[in-house]
This record gives C-alpha cells, sequence and structure tokens, in this order.
C-alpha cells in the first residue's frame, strides 16, 4: 500500500481532494489496516475507493443480521486475505467489494467498469452471473451450478474464488436465517 488514501473518514476524490464523510469509517480503516499488514502490494487507494462505492450502493440495506450490508463484502474480502495472503492483488479485492453491487442494487456493470475498469467489472459479472439463473429442481440447479462454476474457471479462475469467499461468508452468519433459506443456501441453491 502506498499510504495515498485519504482520511479513512473521508472519500477521496477523483481529482485527489477529500469530499463527504464516507459510511462506516472504522471498517473501512481496519480493513485497510489489514490489508497494509498482510498484502501490501494491494494498492489502497483503489480498494479504499471501491469501499466507498460499495458502502453508498448499499445504503441502508441490512443482513439477516442486522448489521450494514456493506459488512459482508469487507468479510468476503476478508475471506479471500486468509485463502491468499500477501498473492492478493488489488483487482481481487476490489472485486470482493463490489461483487453484490451489480446484483443488490441500482449499480449497472457500466457503472463499476468506469469507475473501475474492465478487469474488476468483469469479474463482478462473472460472480453475478454464477448467483443469478433459478431453476425448478435440486438436480437440475446443482447440475447448472457445476457447469457455470466450470465455464467461470475457464475464462478467470478468480470469479471462484470470489463466489466462494461469498457462500463462505453466508455459511458463516447462516443462524440468521429463516430456517428456509439457510437450508436452500447450504444446500447451495441459488
Amino acid at each position: 500500500m502506498d499510504g495515498r488514501d485519504a482520511h479513512p473518514a473521508q472519500a477521496p476524490r477523483a481529482d485527489g481532494a477529500v469530499s463527504a464523510p464516507v459510511a462506516h469509517p472504522e471498517l473501512r480503516a481496519a480493513l485497510l489496516a489489514e490489508l497494509q499488514e498482510r498484502a501490501p502490494k494491494v494498492d489502497a487507494h483503489r480498494v479504499g475507493a471501491c469501499f466507498d462505492f460499495a458502502a453508498a450502493a448499499h445504503g441502508p440495506q441490512r443482513r439477516e443480521s442486522n448489521e450494514p450490508y456493506v459488512t459482508h463484502v469487507v468479510e468476503v474480502c476478508r475471506v479471500l486475505l486468509d485463502l491468499l495472503g500477501e498473492r492478493l492483488d488489488t483487482t481481487l479485492a476490489c472485486s470482493a467489494l463490489l461483487h453484490d453491487v451489480v446484483e443488490d442494487t441500482t449499480v449497472d456493470l457500466e457503472d463499476v467498469e468506469k469507475r473501475f475498469g474492465h478487469e474488476v467489472a468483469s469479474l463482478v459479472e462473472g460472480v453475478t452471473k454464477l448467483s443469478s439463473l433459478h431453476f425448478d429442481s435440486h438436480e437440475a440447479q446443482q447440475a447448472e451450478n457445476f457447469r457455470k462454476m466450470l465455464l467461470s474457471m475457464s475464462r478467470d479462475l478468480r470469479v471462484i474464488f470470489v463466489k466462494l469467499a461469498d457462500r463462505v461468508h453466508n455459511m458463516r452468519t447462516i443462524e440468521y436465517l429463516r430456517p428456509e433459506k439457510a437450508r436452500r443456501i447450504a444446500e447451495e441453491r441459488t
């Protein structure tokens, strides 16, 4: 990390100036500090901008645990950090933070690509596609999920890393869900 990151309570603008306070400054600062310690090559400025964008996009959205939704995307990033350590790169960290913005907010892929580049947008799109199909039978769904995973792996294995980290965090917080939803997630249904 290069130390160019703005104060954790303020969002950096494209021109380098500092704008309005960001949401969840303690969570942002803790994530950036953890990345600096364990994956020092990750660009703190860029990851901070992705955090700010995800926090703004998810806004007041909450998890079933009643935590702000942005805590989920931070935990997905932390799962990847635990898995990859210093091999975690900026693009993958950004993709983890942004993985749900297209699926769960009004943000579209063009917004993601315009702000964070084609590579990040491509990974976000891959994760979104892995989550987007619904099926009538469990067997058909499992077969299609396996097919989608293989297809994604042939394009970019990092899509699978983000999706699996997403699943890991969802399983870690499954006790907050209604029993039928918990069972559906545990059985890997989308």
